[in-house]
């Protein structure tokens, strides 16, 4: 894998450059001093990953990051920041799958590009780079806008600004995604949607939300199917509160099943009108809409997901638990992987009126969930029966 770095001050290049020389059997590293001597590079010779310092003369970090990602989609772009830079992040977000406080140690840096070289090692279909790549901003629905800007504006919770949040999957990954960053500095990784919030902030929230999802709210013809894929979410977020409330893994499981279905959009905003159609398709024939994905694109929209959510530096039991959410090998293994399996099945019997866990489940019930279940009145054709 190539690596180009970008920086204005020689020193750094340098410090970058000594740095990154034990690395060079996992990766070559190429180094340009402005943005515009990044571009002529590349023009030249392809690179898989690029690291921008933001502050530089002429052409910034973000302005570089946004050529690359029109022209390199599916290169992996992280920028460098200082900690009182808001501004730097407002500018960079849309267009960087991760930003790095400054000063940052070159080890940290190391790690995070072997970590990119771990992530793509594992993709085995050709259009996971390309989704993620092409993936910007998805349109919010315009209900969710005006509720979230009506909370942000007001004396609301961290609780209920994070429900609201719950509603836009994308948004809410990103939220997560800040508040895992170096640049707020947390000591421990933030699974939970209130915590990151409160990391993030009320106005920081609300600017990001104004700059960037106001003018693409939904109105136009997708809005059915991102309206579709938010029910969706919503309800599986419900079974996963009826399962996993009051219990240790209660937070993260939430927050797995509010991003579980990013990969969807993504899928989605790539490939708007073949995607579209296998949401359709899906819903009509009852089809498993992973295995419709699998049969055109050779890869599920959970291993899309898990690959940008990796990407964006999520903590690591989210990303697993997305990435493995039609492994059956998982399934038993942790009350979250458990709890969305079967907060699946609930919601694809409701929409197909159709009873389709196997019935290996019918005699295992390693975490005492069926009951839960039978409790919340769900017609499960006698499958949880006592």
């Amino acid at each position: 894998m190539k690596v180009l770095f970008v920086d204005d001050e020689p020193a750094i290049l340098e410090s970058l450059s000594d740095a990154m020389r034990p690395h060079r059997t996992n990766w070559s590293a190429r180094f340009a001093s402005s943005g515009r001597e990044a571009l002529e590079l590349l023009e030249r010779e392809p690179h898989e990953m690029i690291v921008s310092d933001m502050r530089m003369p002429g052409m910034d970090g973000a302005e570089l990051l946004a050529h690359v990602h029109d022209k390199y989609p599916t290169m992996t772009r992280f920028i460098l920041t200082g900690h009182s830079d808001e501004n730097a992040i407002l500018r960079a977000y849309p267009v960087t799958h991760q930003i790095l406080a400054k000063p940052c140690d070159a080890n940290h840096i190391a790690r995070a590009i072997q970590d990119v070289i771990a992530l793509r090692s594992k993709t085995h279909s050709k259009y996971v780079n390309d989704f993620v790549g092409r993936f910007h901003v998805l349109p919010t629905l315009e209900e969710t806008y005006v509720e979230l800007i009506r909370l942000l504006t007001s004396s609301a919770s961290a609780q209920q600004i994070s429900i609201a949040l719950s509603k836009d999957s994308v948004f809410a990954s990103r939220i997560l995604q800040l508040a895992n960053s170096p640049y707020f500095g947390s000591t421990r990784e933030v699974v939970s949607l209130v915590s990151a919030v409160n990391i993030v902030g009320h106005n920081l929230i609300r600017t990001l939300l104004m700059a960037y999802q106001a003018g693409k709210m939904c109105r136009d013809k997708s809005r059915r199917q991102i309206a579709m894929i938010a029910d969706e979410t919503e309800r599986i977020s419900n079974v996963i509160k009826i399962l996993l409330f009051r219990t240790p893994d209660f937070e993260e499981a939430l927050s797995v099943a509010i991003v579980n279905n990013v990969g969807k959009y993504a899928m989605l905003s790539a490939d708007p009108v073949v995607y579209g159609q296998l949401l359709s398709d899906a819903t009509e024939t009852g089809t498993p809409l992973n295995t419709l994905e699998i049969r055109q694109y050779g890869a599920s929209h959970a291993e899309v997901g898990a690959f940008l959510l990796a990407l964006w530096g999520l903590p690591i039991g989210i990303v697993k638990a997305v990435a493995n959410r039609y492994n059956a090998e998982e399934f038993r293994q942790s009350p979250t992987h458990y709890a969305l399996h079967l907060a699946d099945e609930v919601h694809f019997s409701e929409s197909t009126g159709e009873m389709l866990l196997p019935a290996a489940y019918e005699a295992e019930d390693p975490f005492g969930f069926h009951a839960k279940l039978k409790l919340w009145n769900l017609k499960f054709n006698g499958q949880f029966a006592a």
